[in-house]
């Protein structure tokens, strides 16, 4: 019994132990628990063989102290993939259940509860968590209390304005446009639209007047609506004046169904005969003994007309080229700075008879002066002059000439041309050639 109770207090090491005070046995106890034990031990040892003593210390009450046991990785992650799988299965089993039952209850009870459903959703796809808010720093709660604290507003941010759309390259829609487009041309245009057997073709009959209507051009151009393409473009008329420089030129375009270009190199042509004709009619006025054609002669007696009051004053043209006193005229090789007025108007018969003219020949008894101005066009249209002279001379005076000052003459009127014009380089040339 002794043993018994010691081992009963002894089987859990945090189990209360008694707060009284074991009383001591008494002798008799002693004896008799001596006697009885003895008895006992003898009994053991005539009725079994021997036990060792390895075997009595296995029989005796081991103390129960919680050790720490250590588990395989590899179990650990076996079971955690284990129980992932019968939460997935069982989510499975759930989306079956509830697919099932949406097919078999009728519409009407479809919303009633979907609380499951949406659960097992969230589950999923769980939202991001919330981010709370930092909690201010202790300085400035503390700061609060100051006697000088004040609550700063902060600025509200300004409201979101709608962004206004960016700028197009595309033309701004006008309702008359024809004002705007007739900035960049002095000539007048009129057209007549017709259509062709095919539906889709369309004829436009356009003709071109210059100011004072000098020169005039006539095009019929069919155009395909479908393509918005030139299928073929006609010359039907031209001034006879035009027609040797500008004709040839247009009517090539033509045949290529250029109408951009017909259109550009006609008004260019225009501005550089106008300039060419003033400088003739200028050279009719100022060196009318030198030029003995009959056009000379009625220029002079119309000028001297115009000048005495005899006549009647032919009215003078209002386009722009000619209220200009100085113009620059392009050239092959050549800046061609054209000062063709002096001041004086230039009458519109005066300039009709310079008109398509392309040179002209001061002579006298010994010299004999020829200026040529022709009128050329490059790939895109452009009107380009090319002036250039020729001199004829006695050949007593080419003998006498021994420094070579008269094959110098091209390149000296060239020099002049550049400087001064072609007018003011002819009247230079002429002041030396015929004194």
């Amino acid at each position: 019994m002794k043993n018994k109770s010691f081992g009963q207090r002894l089987s859990s090491p945090f189990k209360p132990r008694e707060s009284q005070l074991r009383s001591e046995p008494s002798a008799s106890d002693t004896e008799a628990g001596t006697a009885e034990s003895t008895q006992n031990r003898e009994v053991h040892v005539q009725g079994s063989p021997r036990i060792p003593e390895k075997d009595v210390a296995e029989q005796r009450p081991v103390l129960a102290f919680p050790m720490k046991v250590e588990v395989d990785p590899r179990q650990r992650q076996m079971e955690l993939l284990k129980k992932q799988l019968r939460e997935l299965q069982e989510e499975v089993k759930q989306y079956e259940r509830e697919v099932e039952r949406s097919r078999s209850a009728p519409r009407d009870e479809e919303e009633e509860d979907i609380s499951s459903l949406i659960t097992l959703v969230n589950k999923a796809n769980p939202l991001p968590p919330v981010k709370q808010p930092e909690a201010p720093p202790l300085s400035s709660l503390l700061s609060a209390f100051l006697p000088l604290a004040k609550p700063i507003n902060l600025p509200t941010p300004p409201p979101d304005e709608p962004e206004k759309p960016l700028p197009s390259h595309e033309p701004i829609e006008l309702d008359d446009p024809l004002p705007y487009l007739q900035l960049f041309t002095s000539f007048s245009y009129d057209s007549e639209m017709g259509v062709t057997g095919d539906a889709r073709g369309q004829v436009h009959t356009v003709n071109m007047h210059s100011p004072a209507s000098l020169l005039h051009l006539g095009f019929q151009m069919t155009a395909d609506s479908a393509t918005q393409t030139v299928s073929k473009l006609e010359v039907l008329s031209l001034s006879p004046w035009a027609s040797h420089e500008l004709g040839a030129y247009i009517k090539q375009r033509a045949a290529e169904n250029d109408v951009s270009a017909v259109c550009w190199a006609t008004e260019s042509y225009y501005d550089l005969a106008v300039k060419r004709a003033n400088c003739w009619a200028r050279c009719y006025k100022g060196f009318s003994r030198l030029l003995n054609d009959s056009t000379a002669s009625k220029t002079a007696e119309a000028s001297r007309k115009a000048k005495h009051g005899k006549g009647p004053q032919q009215a003078v043209p209002s386009s722009s080229n000619f209220e200009e006193e100085a113009e620059e005229v392009s050239g092959i090789g050549h800046e061609l700075a054209g000062k063709e007025q002096d001041g004086h108007p230039v009458s519109k018969a005066e300039l009709m008879r310079g008109l398509g003219r392309e040179s002209i020949v001061f002579r006298s008894k010994e010299v004999l002066f020829k200026v040529a101005w022709r009128i050329q066009f490059d790939w895109t249209g452009e009107a380009e002059s090319v002036v250039n002279v020729g001199v004829a001379l006695p050949g007593v005076w080419r003998e006498a000439d021994d420094r070579g000052s008269f094959k110098k003459i091209p390149a000296t009127f060239d020099r002049l041309v550049e400087e001064m014009g072609v007018f003011e380089a002819i009247k230079t040339m002429v002041g030396l050639l015929f004194t």
